[in-house]
């Protein structure tokens, strides 16, 4: 058995989970699960809307290195070079997620935490 698919499945699925916890039940400000920047943190109003957006974009980028794994194993690159594309492609899912987050909390709320009018 692949092991090395095994684990790596489990790593993009596990992203996937917290992605799916963080965006259907918006942790408090001391879970242990949460997307947490000085950012997100300004108030009730930037924390909610932080971990929601977070959430969202941590499934879609998990659900895309899930599509990565497939697409690896069927051309076989070999046992260890799959395990280092997919974690180094998870650790910048992550990366992706924070850039995604923090551009999208400063095009909502002011730098004083109060929400942007919708025109």
């Amino acid at each position: 058995m692949n092991f090395s698919l095994i684990l790596a499945a489990f790593v993009a699925i596990a992203q996937f989970t917290v992605g799916l916890r963080v965006n259907r039940f918006t942790p408090d400000f001391g879970s242990l699960f949460a997307y947490r920047t000085d950012l997100a943190r300004r108030n009730d109003d930037t924390w909610y809307e932080a971990n929601l957006f977070a959430g969202k974009v941590l499934m879609r980028s998990a659900s895309l290195v899930l599509l990565l794994l497939v697409v690896m194993e069927s051309y076989r690159l070999g046992r260890d070079r799959e395990l280092l594309v997919v974690f180094v492609c998870s650790l910048l899912s992550l990366v992706f997620v924070y850039i995604r987050t923090e551009k999208h909390l400063k095009g909502v709320f002011f730098k004083d935490g109060k929400r942007r009018p919708k025109f």
